[in-house]
């Protein structure tokens, strides 16, 4: 399930880079280091919370049109790809491990993607029937930055997007608002009904009489 990498850090060989075959490899050398890339289906998240992932704040940070700051735990699942070489390229592209890389350059082709496609929405859309248009918009970036190296499968919300506290407040003071405008109307509509059926009624009354 792993591909295996030889690195030579000193001497004649300085820099270069070998692939070696499945096997158990003791470095005793100083000369001489190790990687190890799976081919399996890995996932990864990038959260807030400390329950996930890392330990440390991971959560994806990026601007609305509005300027405003949203906030989201993202998962991604990917594999690399099992044709000879593959591991070699990337480790020569970005001279760093697998980790590493899911660390730094594809944790930052996430967010890069985020900040420059959700500059084009506002936070209510965001927040509400934007944000599957959104992280389509960010899985074809990424998937396709990365291409034939590494396969992107998938790039999902873990939670909804979060805007700032005082913004969520303000939303829903909003939605409550709009609830109670709609009750109000509805209470208006209800009485004048009552007022036309009394009405109606003290007409056939006065009919009758007469």
């Amino acid at each position: 399930g792993y591909v295996g990498l030889k690195i030579d850090l000193l001497g004649d060989e300085k820099g270069s880079v070998t692939e070696v075959p499945a096997g158990r490899y003791f470095n005793l050398s100083p000369n001489v280091d190790y990687q190890k890339f799976p081919l399996f289906v890995q996932t990864y998240v990038w959260t807030e919370g400390k329950d996930e992932g890392s330990p440390i704040d991971e959560a994806i940070r990026f601007q609305t049109s509005e300027g405003m700051q949203i906030a989201a735990d993202i998962g991604v699942t990917f594999a690399l790809s099992p044709e000879a070489g593959t591991a070699k390229e990337l480790f020569l592209k970005y001279r760093r491990g697998i980790d590493e890389i899911i660390d730094a350059p594809l944790r930052n082709a996430v967010r890069d993607s985020f900040n420059r496609h959700g500059a084009k929405f506002t936070a209510d859309e965001i927040i509400g029937e934007g944000k599957s248009k959104l992280i389509a918009l960010v899985y074809e970036d990424v998937k396709e930055q990365f291409l034939p190296a590494i396969n992107i499968q998938s790039l999902s919300y873990l939670k909804s997007p979060r805007p700032p506290a005082n913004v969520i407040e303000a939303l829903n003071a909003k939605v409550q608002a709009t609830q109670l405008a709609i009750q109000k109307q509805n209470e208006v509509r209800a009485a004048k009904a009552d007022a036309d059926k009394a009405i109606e009624e003290a007409r056939g009354k006065a009919e009758s009489i007469l």
